[in-house]
């Protein structure tokens, strides 16, 4: 395991060990989602796209892409972010360093 790699694991690690939520600790992605209509984004940086078919958000690690019809972005705070619509499809990529 390089060097760099172990040091990313530490906040996991201590995350782990204090029981606090990997979300609170790393500024990881949270996604509470209401059926197909409601999706609820924590801990995101920026929008990358948004059409009514297709809305790209960054996080910290990575890419979320919501697919569906007629989305909109109902509320935008400056960590959490509401999509609504017919939701059908999310899909998630890692960001390259």
């Amino acid at each position: 395991m390089g060097r760099k790699k172990a040091k990313r694991n530490i906040p996991k690690k201590i995350a782990k060990t204090l029981d606090i939520p990997e979300d609170v600790m790393l500024g990881a992605p949270r996604l509470t989602m209401m059926s197909n209509r409601e999706l609820r984004i924590e801990n995101h940086k920026s929008i990358l796209e948004y059409e009514t078919d297709k809305i790209t958000l960054c996080t910290k690690d990575m890419l979320i892409a919501i697919s569906g019809d007629a989305l909109d972005i109902g509320v935008i705070c400056d960590d959490e972010i509401l999509v609504t619509g017919e939701i059908l499809s999310l899909e998630f990529s890692k960001i390259r360093s």
